[in-house]
């Protein structure tokens, strides 16, 4: 068996805690509580961020400067409005391929957009969705909205949190409107 460290004895102040302020006097917390302690929230607020990541067509990675911390923090970006193809979808999916590609397209039109920009672009935040995930809309440096430009090129649905579209039904809308690329 290998040892186990269980428990280290701190003599000194870690490196991170040292910067913040000690002196803070504690009584600033007494009337702190669960229910009326508001959670960060960036609800409304456009900001310069970098992409720095495209997980699929319709979730990013970004940094997001903080000038109060004056650092940046790295969040995840669910795209407010649409919804793309499944990168993974079920097995027994009959149009599983054909998803995939779509996915696949969807990701690649994404990057193109961030490449276009040099990672440099703008995200108008939105209330979390209820699963916590940030919302944002996407812009380039020309002030395109990137959300609904996906949806024009037919690389995404709209999709406001109701029930998920399946692809089959994005494959007969597509033939009704020839809309979705694949």
């Amino acid at each position: 068996m290998g040892n186990c460290i269980c428990h280290e004895e701190i003599n000194e102040v870690p490196a991170e805690l040292q910067m913040i302020d000690l002196q803070m006097p504690d009584h600033l917390y007494k009337d702190a509580t669960d229910r009326n302690t508001p959670t960060v929230s960036f609800e409304n607020m456009k900001k310069k961020i970098k992409v720095l990541r495209v997980i699929d067509g319709d979730t990013i990675d970004i940094a997001l400067y903080h000038e109060d911390t004056q650092k940046i923090f790295k969040y995840r970006i669910r795209l407010y409005g649409i919804d793309t193809p499944e990168k993974r979808p079920l097995k027994s999916d009959p149009h599983r391929d054909k998803e995939i590609e779509a996915a696949k397209k969807a990701s690649e039109a994404m990057q193109q957009k961030v490449d276009e920009n040099k990672q440099i672009m703008y995200l108008l935040f939105y209330t979390p969705d209820k699963y916590g995930r940030l919302l944002g809309t996407l812009y380039d440096k020309k002030g395109v909205d990137i959300n609904r430009w996906m949806i024009e090129q037919g690389y995404a649905t709209e999709y406001f949190g109701k029930t998920k579209k399946s692809f089959d039904q994005v494959l007969l809308e597509r033939d009704q409107k020839n809309v979705i690329k694949e």
